[in-house]
């Protein structure tokens, strides 16, 4: 008894001098981290609120539509407002008669000197040497506009000519009834590639105004097709296999 009482005020000295610890937690939790602000810049932002409206109705309208199937209702109607009006300006202008017309009057306006030429010129005679070489290389490869049908062979022979024979990076050439062959079916086939181009904006305005309606089928048809492929795997599945006997 008198060992635990002379004890006694040691132990309380002891614990006055000796501070006490915060326990430790178990798991270290990591410090939150600031949010970063947004870095949209302006121009990104008033789009945004421009699309918002339009999406919305969009989405009103054809509830089945996504991104992805615009995105190729939009690639495939862009392809065929190309290919549908070149072929049916082709088989018109052949028709008529009036494509090495049209070939030779942009040839006229294309021809002044370079100081000259206005935009809308020298647009014009980069489509046309545009549509020489297109032209060209498709009656090459198919014998169509007049041109024999070539082989493997020739076609990389005639290729390497013409790229020893090309001078500088000059890609702009001067262009001529002569150079590009104004006759028959290559002037119609040029003059049909010239109206095509011309007629982008035209083109993307149809694109973008019946892709909704081409990627709702689009999206109904893919779903459907799932659907029975589903029911087709089920029935496959259900059904027992045959012992051979």
């Amino acid at each position: 008894m008198m060992l635990r009482a002379s004890n006694t005020p040691y132990r309380h000295a002891l614990l006055q001098r000796t501070p006490l610890r915060a326990p430790r937690p178990l798991l270290a939790l990591p410090h939150p981290r600031p949010r970063l602000a947004s870095t949209n810049t302006p121009a990104q932002q008033s789009r945004a609120t421009w699309l918002a409206p339009y999406m919305a109705r969009l989405r009103q309208s054809y509830p089945h539509v996504d991104p992805p199937s615009l995105l190729i209702s939009f690639v495939i109607l862009h392809e065929l407002t190309a290919l549908v009006p070149l072929v049916g300006l082709f088989a018109l202008l052949k028709w008529l008669g009036v494509g090495g017309a049209i070939v030779a009057r942009v040839v006229d306006e294309t021809s002044e000197a370079e100081g000259e030429r206005s935009g809308w010129r020298t647009t014009a005679k980069e489509w046309l040497v545009e549509s020489e070489k297109k032209a060209e290389r498709v009656g090459r490869r198919y014998g169509w506009f007049g041109w024999a049908k070539e082989t493997q062979e020739e076609r990389e022979e005639r290729r390497a000519r013409e790229k020893d024979a090309q001078v500088g990076d000059a890609m702009l050439q001067d262009v001529s009834p002569e150079r590009l062959r104004v006759s028959g079916d290559v002037a119609n086939a040029a003059a049909s590639y010239l109206l095509v181009k011309a007629l982008l904006p035209l083109r993307i305005l149809v694109s973008l105004r019946l892709s909704p309606s081409l990627a709702n089928v689009i999206v109904k048809n893919f779903r459907s097709l799932r659907e029975r492929g589903r029911k087709y795997v089920r029935a496959g599945e259900g059904t027992a296999p045959l012992d051979k006997r």
